[in-house]
């Protein structure tokens, strides 16, 4: 939000709170990807989003359903 609001100093700090709070818990790929998109960064955003994939994150997998099926086809 704050890198699509025009504060992208502000978006850039954010950024690098779930990275360091990713060495203790577990923090969703798409978060952060969401904020590499709004920097502009779709190099980072796709690789994250790839990972996002990769650990089927609910958040944003589209092969994440109720019935855990639609990765399997």
């Amino acid at each position: 939000m704050h890198a699509a609001a025009g504060r992208h100093e502000l978006a850039r700090r954010k950024l690098d709170e779930p990275l360091e709070r990713g060495a203790r818990a577990y923090v969703p790929p798409y978060d952060i990807a969401l904020i590499h998109a709004g920097l502009g960064d779709t190099g980072a955003a796709m690789r994250w989003l790839q990972r996002a994939l990769a650990e089927r994150d609910v958040q944003w997998c589209p092969c994440a359903t109720t019935s855990g099926t639609a990765c399997a086809r």
